[in-house]
């Protein structure tokens, strides 16, 4: 209920290519996230997650930028 109809449709599509490429979108957010959670374990599956590449992670680095902002202001209120 928090995502507009859009954004629903544009993540199912998301989806669906993943899934034809072969690919596991929660295996790879969890792989991800094992950079700063689990470093030298993330060392061993990093060559068997996409690139990221520099666009995207710009685009990352501002909207966790965002998110930590909007958070620091929630618990002050």
């Amino acid at each position: 209920m928090a995502w507009n109809l859009e954004t629903l449709e544009a993540y199912l599509q998301d989806v669906k290519e993943a899934e034809h490429a072969g690919r596991n979108l929660v295996s790879e957010k969890y792989g991800y996230m094992m950079e700063h959670t689990s470093p030298a374990e993330y060392l061993q599956i990093k060559k068997l997650l996409p690139d990221v590449g520099k666009t995207k992670e710009k685009v990352i680095g501002d909207i966790m930028k965002i998110l930590m902002e909007q958070t620091e202001l929630f618990f002050k209120t």
